[in-house]
């Protein structure tokens, strides 16, 4: 079972990639959650990523987090996903469908005066 490592004084997630899905992981990269907060993760044939953190037990619930989050991307190469959005590719999806929404039920009235 993958443990925090040790690097300084400051827990490090680092697990290799498995090999059925190296190829398509290789060079991705995934928004990966340490904590409270999401972070960017490339992903060569391993992943590594500061947890952030010194403390062993808060490293150790920082480290299964981030390792099932890990797990699941995996597991999504494995099915076929080309990719898994980002939470910046979902804020871009996000707001085209708002926009793209909006736009077909606005008031013709609104839309002739240019205003929103």
């Amino acid at each position: 079972m993958p443990q925090p490592v040790l690097i300084g004084s400051t827990y490090y997630l680092r697990v290799h990639v498995p090999r059925d899905v190296l190829e398509r992981a290789a060079g991705t990269t995934m928004s990966q959650p340490i904590g409270d907060r999401i972070y960017q993760l490339k992903l060569t044939t391993h992943a590594k990523a500061s947890l952030r953190i010194k403390d062993w037990p808060e490293a150790k619930r920082r480290f299964s987090q981030a390792l099932a989050a890990l797990e699941s991307h995996w597991e999504a190469l494995r099915r076929g996903l080309r990719f898994l959005p980002t939470s910046r590719r979902w804020l871009s999806l996000v707001r085209s469908w708002r926009s793209s929404s909006t736009s077909s039920t606005m008031n013709p009235e609104r839309q002739r005066c240019g205003s929103v």
